[in-house]
């Protein structure tokens, strides 16, 4: 596959996002409204490329890794991170020291969940650290400012997050992906089940938590 300069680095880094055969070619991904940013956190040593991305949805974005395999002919993995309010993203490192042998043949999707990791708007809540005395005080003044902010908490469901991912792998064109999912995340993934099942070929549950 070529790779084109800087200019349509964004088709790039996702063209091999698609399912596909071996031997094939990957098909190019439809990469409309996704914007390449400097990945977060500490650069992390490997010879795979590592991409990443913003994903604009509506008042703000999913921040978005993709760990590109060593020979990608299969469908991509999606990680779901835990929490609620974990991260995927920042520990990235967790799946390329060592490899992950699912690196081999899989392109894995990391993509921190709205509110978390570093998506925005962010519903982190400094007033914690500075409050462990008083936590609950402390949460209260979170959500107050949050409020404050305009950000509508009613918009951070599951049903929200499975929503987020839907429209991100249409938006990429990804026909079929695998789910691996941990905590909290295990939800977002049956969810996902439920609600798009024709489009997940697999899915591991890791300490899943009860529906």
């Amino acid at each position: 596959m070529q790779r084109p300069g800087a200019a349509i680095g964004i088709m790039v880094a996702f063209a091999t996002l698609l399912t596909t055969t071996c031997g094939a070619e990957p098909p190019t991904a439809d990469t409309a409204g996704l914007q390449s940013v400097e990945c977060p956190a500490e650069t992390v040593p490997t010879e795979l490329e590592v991409t990443c991305h913003r994903y604009p949805r509506n008042d703000g974005h999913l921040a978005v890794a993709v760990l590109h395999a060593a020979e990608p002919t299969a469908a991509p993995v999606l990680v779901i991170h835990g929490g609620p309010g974990g991260r995927a993203v920042a520990e990235r490192h967790h799946w390329l020291t060592p490899r992950s042998p699912i690196l081999t043949h899989h392109d894995m999707i990391l993509v921190d969940q709205r509110g978390s990791g570093w998506s925005e708007p962010s519903l982190d809540c400094p007033e914690v650290d500075h409050l462990t005395s008083s936590l609950h005080d402390a949460y209260r003044a979170c959500r107050a400012r949050l409020v404050a902010e305009g950000i509508d908490l009613s918009r951070y469901r599951v049903a929200d997050i499975v929503a987020d991912l839907i429209a991100f792998r249409r938006s990429v064109g990804i026909d079929t992906w695998s789910l691996y999912a941990i905590s909290f995340g295990t939800l977002v993934a049956l969810e996902l089940l439920r609600t798009d099942g024709l489009a997940i070929a697999s899915t591991v549950l890791d300490s899943p938590l009860p529906p």
